[in-house]
């Protein structure tokens, strides 16, 4: 090294700061939010076909991140994936956040559970995603077992 020019230690220098840069971007352990748990709030945990899901959220969040994707399923045997919301913001701290969102009138009845992911860009070379797992629920039909038929 005490051979190098001033020129080549400082490009020494600035690539080992480089180096150490993109080492902490990739695996520094981030923990954008905590989900404590994800509980259905529909009366006897029984939910329609093309009624509405609610449920709460119980949460902390210590940092702002930008959300990327936040994708809701519902798992039963296959699955039924609910519209992805993008760009969401939760407030920072402890909180319990009730959600409303619609179950697809096409859904077959069964026990169900819902599995919530959502994916935060931490940094420009890392991506990093929570995901939850509700407890289970019913979704039954009000048209008595009737077959849709969409043409």
């Amino acid at each position: 090294m005490s051979n190098l020019s001033w020129k080549g230690k400082t490009a020494f220098a600035m690539a080992l700061s480089l180096y150490g840069y993109i080492t902490f971007c990739l695996f520094w352990p981030y923990n954008p939010m905590t989900i404590h748990s994800i509980k259905i709030v529909n009366s006897g945990n029984v939910v329609y076909a093309g009624d509405n899901l609610i449920y709460e959220i119980s949460y902390t969040k210590a940092k702002e991140y930008q959300v990327l994707l936040l994708s809701r399923q519902l798992i039963d045997g296959y699955v039924v994936t609910l519209a992805p919301v993008m760009g969401t913001s939760l407030p920072i701290g402890s909180h319990k956040k009730r959600i409303v969102v619609d179950i697809p009138k096409s859904s077959a009845t069964g026990t169900y559970y819902m599995h919530l992911a959502t994916t935060y860009r931490i940094n420009p070379l890392r991506t990093i995603t929570v995901s939850a797992d509700s407890d289970r629920f019913s979704i039954q039909r009000r048209d008595k077992g009737q077959s849709i038929y969409c043409p």
